[in-house]
């Protein structure tokens, strides 16, 4: 069952929450194949050709055998490039890949997302400043997880962005670390909802999942700190990371503005 604080952050509007061809060596040992094969023609159509025949009928009997492995591989191969894409959408047009050298938030390498400050909310805000976007039949009709229409507007669709979800919920905990009991909204019903334990409880949990989805692998190492004398860990290391900025600018589009949807209005074209 929801939390009220999920059926109130869904509601809002921001919601207020992407074979080469043949080689030069390739192309080199098909001429001299192209020479052998003039040279050994006439040998070739004298010998024997039960050989040739064996080879065929194994692998006949092969594929014949194990037809099924080889379905259900391609099958299951299929099903998860399918899966992925569509997973991805409506959003594929908008992934892009960078390297990104994090920083460790220690010393000269603390960021303007750190302390607690109106400068520092402010940053958070700007990272999810619209969570819930509107998107056209052709981008809902290609979901696995299947979008209900918008009421007045049915070729239109609405759906929460998992990315933007997961910064809200982050920000809500940092919200609560530094002892933030308002101001987290304008509206005191949503910021009670939003910082109870029940949803900072629930924010916590969606980010083990979607820590443990991504599975970022990127090896840190150690280094000897002289002054410390001790090998310590360095998180300032390179990461190959989806563009957030383009994933910002394509959410941020006049198009996919949801402004105006009343979630509490029941879609025409449902039963």
């Amino acid at each position: 069952m929801k939390s009220t604080a999920d059926e109130i952050f869904a509601s809002r509007n921001h919601h207020s929450y992407e074979k080469a061809s043949s080689s030069d060596e390739d192309h080199l040992l098909c001429e001299n194949g192209s020479f052998l094969d003039q040279k050994t023609h006439r040998s070739r159509l004298d010998a024997p050709s039960k050989y040739g025949l064996i080879r065929t009928a194994v692998l006949i009997c092969s594929v014949v055998l194990n037809k099924d492995v080889y379905f259900e591989k391609w099958e299951l191969l299929a099903l998860i490039l399918t899966t992925h894409t569509n997973n991805l959408a409506p959003l594929q047009e908008a992934i892009r890949y960078k390297t990104v050298l994090f920083t460790s938030g220690f010393g000269s390498q603390k960021t303007k997302y750190m302390g607690n400050s109106t400068a520092a909310d402010d940053a958070w805000k700007a990272l999810y400043p619209r969570t819930v976007v509107r998107i056209p039949k052709s981008s809902a009709d290609q979901l696995v997880n299947q979008t209900i229409p918008l009421n007045g507007d049915e070729d239109h669709f609405p759906v929460l962005i998992s990315v933007f979800h997961e910064m809200h919920c982050l920000d809500s905990i940092r919200h609560i670390y530094f002892g933030h009991t308002k101001g987290f909204d304008q509206n005191p019903v949503i910021n009670e909802a939003i910082l109870a334990p029940e949803h900072i409880d629930h924010c916590f949990d969606s980010l083990r999942q979607t820590l443990m989805c991504g599975g970022d692998v990127a090896p840190m190492p150690y280094k000897w700190v002289e002054e410390r004398k001790k090998a310590l860990g360095h998180l300032d290391v390179q990461h190959t990371c989806r563009d957030y900025e383009a994933l910002l600018e394509w959410a941020g589009r006049p198009e996919h503005d949801i402004t105006g949807w009343d979630e509490k209005i029941k879609p025409t074209s449902i039963p």
